[in-house]
């Protein structure tokens, strides 16, 4: 610290700063001394963090590879194309190359409304819709303002349904609006159906499918083709009758003579062509009438032709195109070359789309319903017109002839309006002989291979996929690999602190500190060495291709490794892992811990008591034809909590149910299908009286096990219980499994009985037994052995090391110490310097003061002397 006040040594002309800093530097150096050392600590702390994180590293994958799990469930499922199917294995697969063919996807059910010509404004009125999906019906209320389909559709997304709802637009020009509906679920059983009790609107919401219409030909010579485009939503058979009213005649025009200088012609005949056209004519040749042969080319756009006129031409009208039109000239007067004259010709057909006059259309049906329409130029050929109910018809650009006619039969259609079937999907297993068809409603199928989940993308009926199944040896050697990488790393930055360079004269920074030389030689040794517990052939990690070299690091042979695995699988997991047996099936080897001791005779089980599950048991009711239960609107609540946790108030399927087992059923359905719980988490059971097959009891029952299992009943407003006979609404609770291990005593939570004391201590086991097996089986229930690999042991010794205690934990702990020590050391010298700094300073202070002092007295006696000699010399001079 610097000090507050200082001294310049004007007055003894000494260099006091420096002497003080002299002083200082001094009595500093003991701190410095201080310092070093704590500097040396906190290189030494930084380096035992470093292996702290380095050895967790090394545990983090030792904890991988000591699960047997890690080996057991290295199963790999290769499909040999996998945008067909792909599949994944759990330990149980059985390997085997299996061949399969994806006949058919599993897809959703998709039904579609009748058109509509809006989805914000037309009312469909308010009221329920009963959707039903499988065996599942749930009811949709539907409000006033919220009545359109745009609001139906959002109604139903927000029922929180298997159902989903969308409006799709046709594009067509009218009834192009229609509302789809989606299953949430895949599966032949999970189609839609949909009951409207919407009452009040301007439409009724109908799913029905279009029925079929089907046109005849025209009665006469009309060339319009008719289509009908719509598709028909009524209800009922009908037929309707289109006739061609009156048309306007055919026309031929006067010449158009503006560039014609000849004699005049005249435009004669019944135009029969069947469209609008403009005859062309040119004079090729030309002369004079009565004495020369003229030439006429005729051209209508499409055709031409060449009109001769004779030298003996006596003024009769010559018929000129295919179309009725005649052409009448003078017997004298010329005709000019080069001239040209036209004629409009219109036709006395009705030209569809184009015709400049009326071309309508009348129809009638069976019911008396009439109409008309207009196939004029007004008319855009091809386009549909509307005749009520979603049918339309259109006619292509050609012509139509007065009074012919045409009929439309339409018949209503009938069931659901599906466009997209509910399926199942369907493998076939095998590729020889007789192979099996599996079904199934989803795309993911669980059941087709134990062990095998197999998740199909593409339906191709003529491919055949081969779907192996085998261990992942590639996934087993990537984990030894990691843990070898991890205790590498760890052996190097062991290494570098003992390391010492001559040149630089520079050693690590553990350079012989004994705590890393033990750490470093018991895990090697835990490593590389015979693995104590195990009773096999394979006891070193040496005999799997894993050596340890000159320097401490690990080096792997992969190819031993995998010759190992294949020969001896069993034995390797054991080289790594802990492993448990039991000689009997319902006890499961679960864990052991650090306290308990391996024994090769393994530990007794004992079991006094099975885990059951929690349940709660209804009162004995009669469920039959002569006796049913009815679940109505006042009686169509129910409310629980199992394992704790509240399923809410959910509702019942309506409806009359004539035996227990279909009431069991339609509960836990509606508990599945209304709540969050599942198959996995409770079920709803009908016990059957053994005297009386009409009467019996609901039970409900979670799946766990255990005093943890609980179900309680609740009596929501409107609630079934009285009729299902759940009166009760007490917590029931499971039992926890009881017994003994070695001898002694143990605890047991749900099924898992663990010891808690002896040599089994912290063994656990899962009991698999239920209360009758017991009943039947007696309380001896076997051995359990178990024993321990190197990543089982070497997880121990660094749970060990890094406690707070432990070699490593312990060495940062006191090491820290130590460098908190030498900080308040240092913190307190500090202190005491700068007290002893002001001091000094405070001193020379003080001598510079007193020196000044001095110096002014001297210099006052020197003034005073002076003057006395002054006056003593005039005294002497006045007198003498």
């Amino acid at each position: 610290m610097s000090p507050t006040t200082s001294v310049s040594g004007l007055a003894s002309g000494l260099d006091t700063a420096a002497i003080i800093t002299a002083i200082m530097d001094v009595e500093r150096r003991p701190i410095a001394v201080l310092q070093s050392r704590q500097i040396t600590k906190t290189n030494q702390l930084t380096a035992w963090k470093s292996i702290e994180a380095m050895i967790l590293g090394v545990q983090s994958q030792a904890s991988i590879i000591q699960r047997s799990t890690t080996f057991e469930s290295a199963i790999i499922a290769l499909s040999s194309d996998d945008t067909i199917l792909t599949a994944t294995a759990e330990s149980n697969a059985a390997f085997g190359t299996y061949n399969l063919t994806v006949n058919q996807l599993a897809q959703n059910h998709q039904i579609a409304s009748v058109g509509y010509d809006d989805s914000d404004t037309t009312s469909f009125g308010s009221g329920t819709i009963q959707i039903s999906v499988g065996e599942s019906t749930e009811s949709v209320t539907i409000e006033s303002g919220q009545d359109t389909l745009e609001g139906i559709r959002d109604a139903i997304n927000a029922a929180g349904i298997d159902v989903s709802a969308s409006i799709i637009d046709t594009g067509e020009t009218s009834y192009n609006k229609q509302l789809i509906l989606t299953s949430s679920e895949t599966g032949a059983d999970n189609t839609i159906s949909v009951t409207s009790s919407l009452t009040g609107g301007q439409e009724s919401l109908s799913f029905t499918a279009p029925g079929s219409s089907v046109a005849s030909a025209w009665t006469g010579n009309s060339t319009s083709t008719i289509s009908t485009p719509g598709a028909y939503y009524g209800t009922r058979a009908n037929s309707f009758t289109f006739t061609v009213g009156t048309l306007a005649d055919s026309v031929i025009g006067s010449p158009d003579l503006d560039d014609w200088t000849g004699a005049t012609p005249t435009m004669g005949g019944t135009y029969t062509g069947s469209k609008d056209k403009t005859y062309d004519f040119y004079v090729a040749q030309g002369g004079t009438l009565g004495t020369d042969t003229i030439e006429l080319t005729l051209s209508d756009g499409e055709t031409a032709e060449t009109v001769t006129i004779g030298p003996t031409y006596d003024g009769s009208p010559i018929s000129v195109g295919t179309e009725g039109v005649t052409l009448t000239l003078p017997t004298t007067g010329s005709i000019v070359q080069g001239e040209s004259f036209t004629v409009d010709l219109e036709t006395g057909h009705g030209l569809v789309g184009s015709d400049s006059q009326n071309v309508l259309v009348d129809w009638t049906d069976l019911y008396g319903n009439s109409g008309q329409f207009n196939l004029n130029a007004s008319y855009t050929a091809g386009d549909p017109i509307d005749l009520g109910d979603g049918l339309q018809v259109a006619f292509d650009a050609a012509s139509v002839e007065e009074g012919d006619q045409f009929t439309l039969d339409v018949t209503p259609g009938s069931g659901v309006n599906t466009i997209q079937d509910a399926q199942d999907a369907i493998v076939q297993f095998g590729s020889g002989g007789s192979p099996i068809e599996v079904y199934s409603a989803t795309n993911q199928i669980t059941t087709l291979i134990e062990g095998v989940t197999v998740d199909l993308h593409t339906a191709d009926e003529d491919t055949t996929i081969s779907l192996e199944i085998d261990r992942d040896n590639t996934g087993i050697e990537d984990d030894i690999q990691s843990f070898i990488d991890r205790y590498n790393d760890l052996i190097q930055l062991i290494n570098d602190q003992f390391k010492y360079d001559q040149e630089l004269d520079q050693a690590g920074v553990l350079l012989g500190d004994s705590s890393l030389i033990a750490l470093q030689s018991q895990v090697r040794s835990m490593v590389t060495g015979v693995q104590p517990e195990i009773a096999g052939d394979i006891r070193t990690l040496a005999q799997v291709g894993i050596r340890s070299g000159n320097d401490g690091t690990l080096s792997f042979d992969t190819s031993i490794f995998r010759s190992k695995l294949d020969e001896d699988f069993d034995e390797v997991v054991a080289l790594f892992s802990e492993l448990g047996d039991s000689t009997d099936d319902d006890i499961r080897f679960i864990s052991s811990t650090t306290d308990t001791v391996s024994e090769a005779s393994g530990y007794r089980i004992e079991v006094t008591q099975a885990a059951t599950h929690g349940e709660q048991a209804g009162d004995q009711i009669e469920v039959s034809v002569a006796n049913p239960v009815t679940i109505d609107v006042a009686h169509l609540k129910l409310r629980m909590t199992i394992d704790g946790k509240d399923t809410g108030i959910f509702n019942l399927e309506e409806g009359t149910y004539n035996s227990g087992e279909d009431l069991a059923e339609m509960v836990e359905r509606s508990l599945y299908a209304e709540t969050s719980f599942g198959a996995e988490d409770a079920e709803v059971v009908w016990e059957e009286d053994s005297l009386n097959p009409d009467e019996g009891r609901l039970v409900i029952r979670s799946l766990a096990w255990g005093s943890d299992a609980t179900v309680q009943l609740e009596s929501p407003p409107s609630t079934a219980n009285d009729r299902l006979g759940l009166g009760s609404t007490g917590v029931s609770s499971g039992r926890n499994v009881q017994g003994r291990i070695n001898g002694q005593l143990a605890i047991g939570t749900g099924r898992l009985l663990t010891s808690e004391n002896g040599a089994s201590k912290g063994l656990a086991v899962e009991v698999l037994l239920t209360e009758d097996e017991l009943a039947t089986q007696g309380t001896n229930q076997g051995h359990v052995s178990f024993t321990r690999g190197m990543g089982f042991r070497l997880n121990e010794l660094i749970e060990g090391y890094t406690s707070s205690t432990g070699l490593v934990g312990g060495r940062i702990s006191s090491l820290q110490s130590q460098i908190d020590v030498l900080a308040d050391q240092i913190e307190s010298m500090e202190e005491r310097l700068v007290d002893r700094e002001e001091s000094l300073i405070a001193q020379f202070v003080a001598m510079e003061t007193a020196i000044s002092g001095f110096q002014t007295q001297g210099e006052f006696l020197t003034a005073q002397l002076a003057g006395l000699q002054n006056l003593n010399a005039a005294i002497t001079k006045n007198t003498g």
